[in-house]
């Protein structure tokens, strides 16, 4: 288990250095400081686009969505598209970052309270986004939540399909409980999809004395190299 969190994959919470011990969290202004620890080496990335918004779309069978990720639209654009009635070529980045926000924010049933701390945001403001998002995506609460919530009231734990399981101790009567179940299924599948390709990676890499794997991110897997092999490893990334 990896500290601060129960679906195997590195804490977005507060724990040390700079507020965060998950690199994701950092600007541009602190990324700055992080170098690879061999000399005129460089970190390649590559990461999975609308992991979890993928697996709660198949999860709900939300045919919208998932003939949206089908056709490789942009997730957030679409999402805020259906949230404010516009054409998906008329959302701005100011828009598809809020479509973005209220995509996670919906899945794992943020109160109105988180969002509008997390987003700076007035209370009502943070209530109308909810509201929209919800009512654009109505097999969210229909079926995502409530499938997940039947579940854990009759067994208490929740499998993702790698068979990997979480018991669920909290009060049944705390929303609480059933948030952190609506977050596990969708963070712990994609966190060991993204493990399994790290395995493979880590095999392919282990007798070459010119790449290294570095570190997982959520949904990113991060490895470091020599300048010259950039995109052979970048390809290898994206393979696995």
């Amino acid at each position: 288990k990896v500290s601060g969190t129960a679906s195997a994959r590195w804490s977005s919470s507060s724990i040390f250095f700079l507020h965060s011990s998950n690199l994701q969290n950092k600007n541009k202004a602190q990324r700055i400081i992080f170098r690879p620890p061999i000399k005129n080496w460089v970190f390649v990335a590559r990461d999975y686009s609308g992991a979890e918004a993928r697996v709660v779309a198949w999860r709900c069978n939300d045919e919208i969505l998932i003939k949206g990720f089908l056709e490789g639209l942009d997730v957030h654009k679409l999402t805020a598209s259906m949230m404010f009635g516009k054409p998906i070529e008329e959302i701005d980045d100011e828009l598809r970052q809020i479509g973005k926000r209220m995509r996670h924010a919906g899945n794992y049933d943020m109160s109105w309270k988180t969002v509008s701390d997390q987003m700076e945001i007035p209370a009502a403001q943070a209530k109308e986004l909810l509201n929209r998002y919800h009512s654009a995506n109505p097999k969210i609460r229909q079926v995502f939540h409530a499938k997940t919530k039947e579940i854990v009231l009759r067994i208490r734990s929740l499998t993702n399909p790698f068979g990997l399981t979480r018991i669920f101790s909290g009060r049944l009567t705390d929303m609480e409980t059933f948030r952190q179940a609506y977050a596990f299924y969708p963070q712990s599948t994609v966190t060991d999809a993204l493990n399994k390709s790290i395995v493979e990676f880590y095999n392919w890499a282990e007798d070459k004395k010119w790449v290294a794997f570095c570190l997982q991110i959520h949904d990113e897997v991060v490895a470091i190299c020599e300048p010259e092999a950039t995109a052979e490893v970048a390809t290898k990334l994206r393979e696995f």
